[in-house]
């Protein structure tokens, strides 16, 4: 059975922690970022089936500068 990978971008940690914990239950692998840059760095490294983004990032990177690099 092939388990979906979500890269999920939220600097807000207990809503990041609560969609994690959500997506999960249905099955997913999910891999948390809490800043833009980190997340910047992951992009490319690995097979990734969908990624969800916070726009309003607390760091220098937005989630529009992301999804352009995605």
């Amino acid at each position: 059975m092939n388990v979906y990978k979500i890269c999920l971008v939220e600097d807000e940690e207990s809503l990041n922690n609560l969609m994690k914990s959500y997506i999960e239950k249905e099955g997913y692998e999910v891999i948390q970022f809490f800043k833009g840059l980190p997340a910047l760095e992951y992009i490319g490294k690995e097979k990734v089936d969908l990624w969800i983004l916070d726009i309003m990032l607390g760091d220098t990177i937005s989630g529009y500068d992301l999804i352009k690099k995605i």
